[in-house]
């Protein structure tokens, strides 16, 4: 599946929902704006990509997770460099705020909480 004009390609991060329908996946945002990222909630049954409003984050490290319910999905960004893992010490200090988006809504929001490179929704 392709991307839309003005961006490059979908990046590693994303997740299932978990009744496997949809999609969170990173679309690289265009070249211009650096190693950021927006969240595309896919659904996979018609093979159409919808771009979240409101939900570019910084990169190059980009993770989403799925509430067990399917009905939001969290998401967030990190610059990171080094060995795997490096994400998520730098995410303190260089990730944006951990966002928040159901299928459906107008835009992300942003919780106001720091993002990491790795974590879970229970």
């Amino acid at each position: 599946m392709g991307t839309r004009e003005g961006h490059c390609r979908y990046e590693d991060g994303g997740a299932f929902c978990p009744d496997g329908r949809l999609l969170a996946a990173f679309v690289d945002a265009p070249p211009s704006i650096g190693p950021n990222a927006q969240l595309a909630i896919i659904d996979l049954s018609a093979h159409i990509p919808t771009e979240v409003a409101q939900s570019v984050v910084p990169g190059p490290c980009w993770t989403a997770v799925w509430s067990p319910d399917g009905k939001v999905v969290l998401f967030g960004g990190a610059s990171c460099s080094g060995p795997p893992g490096g994400c998520v010490e730098e995410a303190r200090s260089h990730g944006g705020p951990l966002l928040a988006s159901q299928p459906g809504d107008a835009g992300a929001v942003a919780l106001f909480i720091p993002s990491s490179s790795s974590f879970t929704v229970a």
